[in-house]
Order: structure tokens, then C-alpha cells, then sequence
């Protein structure tokens, strides 16, 4: 089962992960692919292990609270990261294509990091713009504000500038 999923909002994978303890559901075939992860001013991946990265928010949301003999395999968890980005969609499409992508919309319109602005990139052409694939992202400054407030106490400063994101492809 291969999933694409988002890390904000989270309330749901607690209760996700409520589920799949107690009816014992075996995770370990489940193959996950996450939407983003912050990146700095130059487009590096902020740290798996740093406090405000979003593999850090997914293991204590989601993957930390399965238990242990249910969780799935480590090398089935992804992140768009600095070295990955641009094999991201074929990391996807190598494991079957997704089964499955669960995902909302941003305050400023974006889908996964994917700002609403970029669309002017394609000048009209949806087709374009459909196949379009991850890449390093520059945040606007209303999504930077709704991190902040969901994630960083409000301090807009702590958000990172940019993100490793999937693309629509």
C-alpha cells in the first residue's frame, strides 16, 4: 500500500494510529511518500532530526505512536529531501504509483507546498502544469504565517523560507 500524506493537520494520525493498534493491523507492507520538508534559503532539507522538521512531526504523530511491531519498515518512510527531490516522482511511480493521497489545501490556495503562484509559471497551459514534478519551493509569506501559528507558537521566524515539495504530477 503505497500512501502520499501530508503532515499538517495532525489530529488525524492519532487516531489512525488509535485504529491500527487496536486491531492490530500489520503496517509493515505500507509504503509512505510525504508531501514536503522545509528547506533553507539555498534549497538544503532541514534535518530529519530537528525539532521543526516534518519527519520529526510525522514520527511523533504517526509513526512513533504505532506500536513497534506494527510500524512500517524504515526504508518505506519518505521525505522530498535535498538528494531525492529530483527522483521523487519515480521513487512513487517504482512502487506501483500511489494507491492513495490524502492532502488539503493551504490558507494561500497551495496543495502540499505547491503554491497557488506558480501556477503563472505555465502560462494557461493546465496540461503543463499537471505533469509538473517536485522541486524546491520558495514560501509565501501566508504560508509561512499559517506554519508559524500551527507549528512554531506563532514565531514566524522559526519557519524555513523554502520546501522540498511534490509536485502535481
Amino acid at each position: 500500500c503505497v500512501l502520499i500524506l501530508p503532515v499538517g493537520p495532525v489530529p488525524q494520525y492519532a487516531i489512525a494510529a488509535r485504529i491500527i493498534n487496536d486491531l492490530g493491523i500489520d503496517c509493515s507492507h505500507l509504503v509512505t511518500f510525504n508531501m514536503d520538508e522545509y528547506a533553507d534559503e539555498n534549497g538544503i532539507t532541514a534535518p530529519a532530526d530537528w525539532e521543526g522538521s516534518f519527519a520529526t512531526a510525522m514520527k511523533a504523530n504517526f509513526f512513533g505512536r504505532l506500536d513497534k511491531k506494527l510500524r512500517p519498515k524504515e526504508e518505506n518512510i519518505h521525505f522530498p529531501n535535498s538528494d531525492n527531490i529530483n527522483d521523487y516522482s519515480q521513487m512513487i511511480a517504482d512502487k506501483g504509483g500511489a494507491d492513495c493521497c490524502y492532502g488539503g489545501i493551504g490558507w494561500c490556495g497551495h496543495i502540499a507546498f505547491w503554491e497557488a503562484d506558480l501556477g503563472h509559471e505555465f502560462g494557461g497551459d493546465l496540461e503543463a502544469y499537471k505533469i509538473a514534478g517536485p522541486r524546491c519551493v520558495e514560501l509565501t509569506p501566508m504560508t509561512i504565517m499559517q506554519n508559524a501559528l500551527h507549528s512554531f507558537g506563532g514565531d514566524w521566524s522559526w519557519v524555513p523560507p523554502k520546501a522540498n515539495t511534490i509536485g502535481p504530477a
